[in-house]
Parts: structure tokens; sequence; C-alpha cells
């Protein structure tokens, strides 16, 4: 390069040094380091812009029969038939921000992807600019200041200015491809092309898209940046893959949700590489529900309840308590039937009142009879534990002693529920047992986290003994109603990724992955199978 510099002219090589500066997007400054790096002699700033002055009109030039050729050969239709005529458009400015002293704009026709016409907003000229400052009068030049509106005003003028040189070369155009910029679309249709149609640019939808599911990451974790890339790659092959057909996109959406949970029935094998691959396993799946989908026969979670105790009267208390035997059928109908009888919320009270209530709820459950969902239960422990604070014990007989001033037997149903009574109704805030109230469904919820607990915590015994399992993990995922052999179905179905899912939605606790981790070293040691 040097030498062929050397052999050019001082003006010739100016010239190419310009040519190659603006085909590169680079400034004086880049070329006097390139010239230094060939051991050459600099070229100052004024021979470059003299040069720039001399050869501009000349690129110009070729530029304007460029773009002129470009649209003839958007006009001409090598099979005969009327093909619509779609261009692109997109602007850019100087820099970032509202303050740019640059915009330009391009248009790209569909047919030759060449450019069809350009145009470029100016702010300011230097020459008027100092002129002005040294309050004389500005030398006769070139000036290209052609703008005095806003920044964000430059694109719809710049798209306008551009479309019409395009019209009135003969360009009749029918579809156009841009931005989401419906104030540039409008006024191109209103005062150039009544019958113009948009669409949206592709790589724009999908960029779009990905910064919407990066706003939802922040409410659910389990959207990992991976995890979003893959799905914004696999909506631009829908997208792409299904071109002028609405039908073919609506079913590629509908099936994407399905894909990013491992779930295939609905994909297209031209998108998606499990179905033309029996072996290929996803590597960028939702954490969590999908495998509720692959993994049917893996027990659901409890589902815990949501609903808001009943906001209970002075009237509508009912002190309880149970004796631990003799809880018959006959028995249960008659107590649901008297306490039918008062209305449609009652609220039954006891001292551990979650005791009473499992031991209730069982009963009725044991039976088949339905248990009603009006009543609520208090428990008077917490009311008092409010009401006294500090005191050693909160047993029944020592409240009934200190508040009452009586003695009674203790552990018997008529002389619990009696004792009770007579200190609750010495209470002047009864309306805050409302505060310590549960549902039915809440007991349901607490019984079958218990039922589950001793179904399924013996399977951990072997991994809690080893410390790969913390008992206060084994207890939340027995809990969960999953065992260790749900576990292994899973690891062997969906892998690490899936284990992990899994851990996290039963409530393994925030060191959920590096149990995963453990799990995982002991089953692939295994070479656990259990297809």
């Amino acid at each position: 390069a040097s030498i062929a510099l050397s052999l050019l002219g001082r003006k010739q090589a100016c010239c190419v040094s310009l040519l190659a500066m603006i085909n590169a997007g680079v400034g004086e400054s880049q070329i006097s380091a390139i010239f230094a790096e060939l051991n050459l002699p600099g070229i100052s700033k004024t021979a470059l812009k003299a040069r720039e002055r001399e050869i501009g009109p000349s690129i110009e030039s070729v530029a304007e029969i460029s773009c002129t050729t470009a649209i003839q050969q958007e006009m001409k239709d090598p099979t005969g038939d009327h093909v619509e005529t779609d261009v692109s458009a997109d602007g850019a400015w100087q820099k970032r921000g509202s303050n740019s002293l640059s915009g330009h704009v391009t248009v790209i026709g569909k047919l030759t992807k060449k450019c069809v016409s350009y145009s470029v907003a100016k702010k300011t000229c230097r020459t008027c600019k100092v002129a002005k400052r040294k309050k004389i009068k500005a030398k006769l030049h070139s000036c290209r200041k052609n703008w005095n509106g806003s920044s964000k005003a430059m694109e719809p003028f710049l798209t306008s200015t551009c479309l019409q040189e395009v019209k009135q070369k003969g360009l009749n155009i029918e579809r156009l491809t841009m931005d989401g910029d419906s104030t540039t679309f409008t006024r191109v249709k209103r005062s150039l092309f009544p019958e113009l149609k948009k669409s949206n640019d592709k790589n724009l939808i999908v960029k779009n898209f990905g910064n919407e599911l990066y706003k939802l990451k922040s409410k659910h974790k389990s959207l990992s940046n991976n995890n979003i890339a893959h799905i914004q790659k696999c909506f631009s092959y829908e997208i792409s893959q299904n071109k002028g057909s609405t039908h073919g996109i609506k079913t590629s959406l509908d099936a994407l949700p399905s894909h990013m949970f491992n779930e295939h029935s609905s994909c297209s094998p031209t998108w998606c590489k499990s179905l033309r691959d029996e072996n290929y396993r996803q590597a960028h799946i939702l954490q969590g529900t999908e495998l509720r989908k692959r993994n049917s026969d893996i027990p659901p979670c409890p589902a815990e309840c949501s609903e808001t105790p009943h906001a209970y009267g002075q009237d509508d208390v009912i002190v309880f308590d149970l004796e631990t035997t003799g809880l018959a059928s006959e028995a249960l109908l008659a107590f649901k039937r008297w306490l039918e009888a008062f209305g449609s919320h009652i609220l039954l009270v006891a001292h551990n009142v979650m005791f009473d209530a499992r031991l209730l709820v069982a009963k009725y459950q044991e039976e088949g009879i339905t248990v009603p969902e009006t009543i609520g239960f208090a428990d008077s422990l917490r009311l008092f534990r409010t009401v006294y604070p500090g005191r050693q014990n909160y047993r029944l007989a020592s409240l009934v002693h200190d508040i009452a001033g009586v003695d009674f037997g203790a552990h018997d149903a008529s002389e619990d529920v009696y004792a009770l009574s007579s200190i609750l109704q010495l209470q002047t805030n009864l309306d805050k047992l409302s505060n310590y109230a549960t549902t039915v469904s809440s007991v349901k919820f607490k019984l079958q986290e218990l039922n589950n607990e001793k179904l399924y915590k013996g399977s951990y015994t072997t991994f809690v003994e080893s410390k790969i399992i913390s008992k206060a993990q084994a207890t939340r995922l027995s809990r969960s109603g999953i065992s260790i052999e749900h576990l292994k179905k899973v690891y062997s179905r969906s892998g690490l990724d899936g284990m992990q899912a899994v851990l996290k939605d039963r409530g393994a606790g925030k060191f959920y992955t590096k149990l995963a981790s453990a799990l995982d070293a002991v089953f692939s040691e295994n070479k656990i199978n259990l297809n």
C-alpha cells in the first residue's frame, strides 16, 4: 500500500485516501494514524477538505445515476406479471438523542436490494456558523444546511422527500416496510401514495418481542437470558418460514409456548429440531410447569387455598372442642345439621384450633361427608397471645385461673368449652378473632401436605443420612407430593434442567441448584435407568 501511494502524486494520493475514508466511514484522525503505520507523511485536514469539495459532486453524481438505474430495474418485471412494488426505508442520526446535528434516510428496493433514494438533513453549516460568530457576511460556498426543526422530526421529512423523488421518477410504491413509526407512514400515505400499505421490519419485531420478554424477567425468574434468546430465534424462524401465510404464522406462534415447555406436538419440523432428531435434547426449556405436561404421572403439588376468611360477627362465634374418640358418622352428620341451622357463616373457636380442625375435617373426609365450606376456624390461643403479651404460658387452665379466678378439669371436652367461653365473654375485642381465622380449604390443604409427608418422606432417608438432602428439604419436597423416585423419573426424562425446575417449583429452598447438582452426581454415577 505504501509503494502504491508513493507512486501516486500528492493530490491523487489525497483523493484516494479521501475516497477510502468516506467508504470506511472514518475521519481524518484515523487516516492519519493509518499513514503513520505505513511510515508515510500525513494529510492535513485542510487538504482533505479541499479534495472533498472537488470530488464530492462527482460522488453525488455517481450516486444519483445508481439510484436512477435501480429505480428502472425495480419497474421492470421479468415475468410480465404485476408485482407489488415494495421498498424499505429507515433513518439514522449522527448520534443518539434529540440533539443530533444531522440525520439521513435510505430507501432500498425489494427486487434489486439496491438503494433507490437517499436524503440527508443538516441543522448547521460550519461556514455560516463562523461568519455569524464573527458578524461578517459568509463567503460564497455550497451550504448544506437544510433543516431547522427537531432531530426527531428529521425521519418523517427525509422519508417523504425520498419517496417523492422516487415517485417523480415513475416508481409507484404500493408497500412500505419500515419500523413502527406511524407518523412517517401517515405523512407519506396522506401526501404521496393514498393506497400505500405498511409492513413492519422483521428484525425490529423480533427485537421488540425480546424487549417485552426482558420486562417479564423480573416477575418470572425462569426466563433466563438464554431462554429469551432461544424464544427470539424460534420466533424469527416462524416469521421467515411463513411469509405471506397468516394462518401459518398464527399456527407457529400458538406452538411456541408449548415448544418452550418441551411439548412439540404442535411444532413444525422446519424450525423445531426435536421433531427431526429423536435423540435431540432441548437445551433451553422454561423451568417449572413444563414438567407437569411431560411427567403427568408425577403427583401435583397441593393447591394452597388463597381464599380469605369471612368477616364474622360476635353472634357468629361458637366455642367447640372434640373428643378424640367416638366420632362416628352419625355424630358427624348430627353436628353438621346443627351447624347449618345457625345460618350461612359460623366461626368455630377452640384453643389451639388447628388440632381440632384437622381432626374434624379428616373425619368428615374419611366418612365421605361434605364439610360445610361456610365454616371458619379461629384460634383463641393466638388471640390471647396478642391480648396478654409476655405471659410465661398460655395453657387454657392457666388463662382461666388468671382471668376468671377459677380452676377446672382440663382435657374434658365439655369443661374446656365452658371454661373457654367464660373467659371469651370477658373480652371486649372478640372482633379480632377474625384475624386468626382460617378456612376449611386451608385445613384440607394442610391435611394433604401431612398425608404426603407420611407417604414420601421415608424415601429420602438414605439421602438425608448421607447429607445430600437436608431434613428441611426432605420435609418440603415430601409435603409437596414427590418422592425420590419421582425425582429420578424427572431426571431420566429432562436431565439436570428438568430436575432443577421441579426442585424450585416444589419449594426445595434457595439452594435448589446446589441440591440438583448433588443429585445429578449421584444419579449419573449410579447410571439410573427408569425407562
